[in-house]
């Protein structure tokens, strides 16, 4: 039996849906037209017309309802299948409304070297720098000079994807050079803030705007607690209120905010989360000696300067007890600094009103917000020491005797607040203690050597014997005759004062 394929039009009767079922089928059987095929058996004459066409129509009405039933089955997956995947979509841990990029690691890993400036940060990047033979990272991208010398914009060390920093070192420098310690940590030089040297306590003070207190004391005065209350109030979307962050929160963002030079060589203001940072490396150094260096440093500015002027300033600020005690009556008595100083100390920045005592004739004591330390994230920390027994007479006249007193506020609030904001950060992080003294022998070596380990890194040979190149740690030690024991006394009195229970611990072995 021989079957004969036979080619037709379609009837002009077919209705539209029935030629597109007609042509779907044909051709997901592999056609290229659309055809519809009868049989018939060429041996066999004797078959009438009419019965051959109702074979036709039997033949062509299977094939409408196999198509039908086809396509209904396929419908039917496609939206089960779309069910599904929105249903995947939406319920997705790694899925949002929008499509997203992969997380981002960086490598390496950043490790704040904070300190309150000449801490021994130079010293303490070189000696890494050269046991590991690693670069190091700082977020400040024009100390490097970028842009002075050709116009070179600040690197990042993330590429140039990532312009807010942290930054390589000069390119001069042989550190420049040296291999980042990727799948490691960087250890990334920052001073946070609140370090200004010729500024009053608006630009140093954390908290203090300097206004009118007005009547109840109160008007210049923004403590942890209030920022954090008004950042959380509900206001008007048509007010132009800014809302201050808590002090912490504004030095933490400080901690990984710098500056850099853009491809126009432009300086500008940098900044980026401080989330990324993975681990603290905390300097602390003693605050008489850190205020001596201060004193020593500007005494470097004007011999640098060498006109006839700072010649002069020179003779009549030796380097000694003598000099430091002039610069820093100079200083305390500065109509910016002098004057506004004497009113911040004053202020309810540091006093306020016993609540115990009698309301007529009381004197306001001292109470300075202090934070008891231990406490796993700021909601943990004590908002107020318990009342002092300094009256405000006795704090005026310790005011009154501690020389340079703006350079020790700002020294004993830096350390508090490194503390307290490292407490907003959404997690614990890693933070090692190094005291400036310890890198003088015998404690060299161990501090050097628990630095590295804090940093996942190793000490490796320098030179062809092997030997590892440790940075030869050089400090004066002439320091004892900078204050009097009369000043030192209240020196003492006025940290005591305002340190943090956890920042005095760390420095009552100075005293």
């Amino acid at each position: 039996m021989t079957y004969v394929y036979e080619e037709c039009a379609g009837d002009d009767n077919e209705n539209e849906e029935e030629e597109e079922e007609l042509f779907l089928y044909n051709h997901v059987r592999g056609g290229g037209n659309r055809h519809s095929y009868s049989y018939s058996h060429s041996g066999d004459t004797s078959i009438s017309k009419k019965k051959r066409k109702r074979i036709v129509y039997v033949v062509t009405l299977f094939a409408i309802v196999t198509i039908s039933a086809a396509i209904a089955i396929a419908i039917a997956i496609a939206i089960g299948a779309t069910t599904f995947l929105h249903d995947f979509s939406r319920n997705s841990p790694a899925s949002t409304e929008q499509p997203t990029e992969p997380t981002e690691i960086f490598d390496p890993q950043i490790a704040w070297l904070a300190s309150f400036p000449n801490s021994g940060t130079s010293f303490t990047l070189t000696m890494v720098a050269r046991a590991t033979n690693t670069s190091f990272a700082t977020n400040y991208g024009i100390e490097a000079k970028y842009g002075v010398r050709d116009g070179t914009p600040s690197l990042s060390i993330y590429g140039p994807n990532h312009p807010e920093g942290p930054f390589m070192p000069d390119p001069v420098t042989s550190f420049h050079h040296r291999q980042l310690p990727y799948g490691k940590y960087v250890i990334t030089k920052t001073h946070c803030g609140g370090y200004c040297f010729n500024c009053g306590p608006k630009e140093y003070a954390y908290g203090y705007n300097g206004n009118d207190n007005g009547n109840d004391g109160t008007a210049g005065i923004l403590t942890n607690e209030t920022a954090t209350a008004l950042a959380t109030a509900p206001i008007a979307i048509a007010s132009q209120l800014v809302i201050p962050q808590p002090p912490p929160l504004s030095f933490l963002q400080d901690c990984a905010s710098g500056h850099a030079v853009d491809q126009n060589g432009d300086l500008i203001d940098v900044s980026y989360p401080p989330e990324r940072v993975s681990r603290v490396i905390h300097l602390i150094r003693n605050p008489f000696h850190n205020v001596i260096a201060r004193y020593h440093l500007e005494r470097k500015h004007h011999r640098d300067a060498n006109t006839t002027k700072d010649q002069q300033w020179l003779i009549e600020h030796p380097d000694n007890g003598t000099g430091m005690s002039l610069f820093c009556q100079e200083l305390d008595r500065m109509k910016r600094r002098g004057d506004e100083e004497i009113d911040f100390f004053l202020s309810d920045h540091f006093l306020k009103k016993n609540a115990d005592a009698d309301a007529e004739g009381q004197e306001e004591v001292v109470s300075f917000k202090r934070r008891n330390g231990g406490g796993d994230h700021h909601d943990a920390t004590t908002t107020s020491g318990p009342p002092s027994s300094t009256s405000s007479s006795d704090w005026k006249n310790i005011i009154s005797n501690v020389p340079c007193r703006g350079d020790f506020f700002r020294y004993v609030q830096w350390h508090n607040l490194l503390h307290e904001s490292l407490d907003y950060l959404p997690y614990k992080l890693p933070v090692l203690t190094v005291y400036y003294e310890d890198y003088q022998p015998p404690q060299f070596m161990d501090t050097a050597q628990s630095i590295l380990e804090f940093l996942d890194l190793e000490a490796v040979a320098g030179d062809k014997r092997g030997n590892v190149k440790w940075a030869e740690f050089v400090s004066h030690t002439d320091y004892e005759t900078f204050f009097t024991s009369e000043q030192k006394e209240y020196i003492e009195l006025f940290l005591s004062e305002i340190s943090s229970y956890q920042v005095w611990g760390e420095i009552q072995h100075y005293f």
